[in-house]
């Protein structure tokens, strides 16, 4: 860029940007739910292959918190009070992630891509 001179002169027109959206097929969404204690286990007992990323909500009636990370450390990753979620977390796998509850009978729902 040049000192002193405008970016773009005033002839310059901006060209549209055409957004393509990406479609998913429904095979490829993964849904799953679960209730966790204070023990800590796997987001879902099956290992499902995921393209994206994977989202968990804490239900929005639970009394106490979920925490979602990494397995053998999951207490260490999202506080999620109730009727929060996490941010889409770019995994390759659901097994590669844990939960874990603050009390017994937290509710919690996942999705993936």
């Amino acid at each position: 860029m040049m000192r002193g001179r405008a970016f773009f002169k005033q002839s310059d027109t901006m060209q549209p940007v055409h957004v393509i959206n990406e479609s998913i097929p429904g095979a490829e969404l993964r849904i799953g739910s679960g209730t966790v204690g204070e023990a800590e286990q796997p987001l879902s007992s099956i290992d499902w292959p995921l393209r994206k990323f994977v989202m968990v909500q804490a239900s929005a009636s639970n009394g106490d918190t979920i925490t979602v990370g990494n397995p053998g450390k999951a207490s260490a990753g999202w506080i999620l009070n109730a009727g929060e979620s996490t941010p889409p977390i770019p995994v390759d796998d659901t097994a590669k992630l844990a939960v874990v509850g603050g009390d017994a009978g937290q509710a919690y729902n996942w999705f993936g891509i």
